[in-house]
């Protein structure tokens, strides 16, 4: 099905596309196999926050909790 889904002509009158799903559900794999079959852009929230933070996102967790790495990616 990803296959079919990565081919298809339809699928390249999108503008937006968002994975969400839970951490190691694969969602990076399934972003980076679109952008080479659609030429498309990807955008991480998790990298784009750490560049922006300059500290991994296990960091954030550990010293500042859940709660604030949400509120950081509801600024993206």
């Amino acid at each position: 099905m990803m296959e079919d889904l990565m081919q298809s002509d339809t699928i390249t009158e999108c503008s937006l596309v968002f994975l969400i799903g839970p951490s190691g559900s694969g969602k990076s794999v399934i972003a980076g196999a679109l952008s080479n079959a659609q030429n498309w852009n990807v955008y991480d929230t998790d990298m784009i926050i750490e560049e922006k933070q300059q500290v991994s996102i296990l960091k954030i967790f550990e010293r500042f909790g859940e709660s604030h790495f949400r509120d950081l990616e509801a600024d993206i």
